[in-house]
């Protein structure tokens, strides 16, 4: 079995590493609030996709820079990520079938 000091001592490791991805991800999200709100006034609604859209691309790009042993440049890529994850998504989600009809042309091209 394990020593009881060395299971809190890698708890511990765990919570500290998912408390920086967390403060990472919360400064590229008040970044995207703060911005948007300057342009427009945000409904409840527009500000919970947002905040929910911008964490998934902010969790994806820790995850990322987590297996692919980036983490000297985490501090940089997952705010980046969190800011633009929200407009890349959304423009994923308009622009989908052109872009899968580009990349998969015999599956999505045009119909005779």
């Amino acid at each position: 079995m394990g020593d009881k000091n060395t299971i809190l001592n890698e708890f511990l490791q765990g919570f500290e590493k998912a408390l920086i991805w967390l403060a990472y991800i919360t400064v590229g999200v008040l970044a995207k609030l703060a911005f948007d709100s300057r342009n427009e006034h945000l409904t409840r609604r527009q500000i919970v996709i947002k905040v929910t859209l911008s964490i998934f691309a902010g969790y994806m790009a820790s995850v990322a820079c987590e297996s692919l042993n980036y983490t000297r440049f985490a501090g940089l890529i997952v705010p980046v990520a969190t800011l633009l994850g929200e407009g890349f998504i959304v423009y994923l989600m308009k622009h989908w079938q052109q872009l899968a009809a580009k990349v998969l042309p015999w599956w999505f091209g045009k119909k005779k």
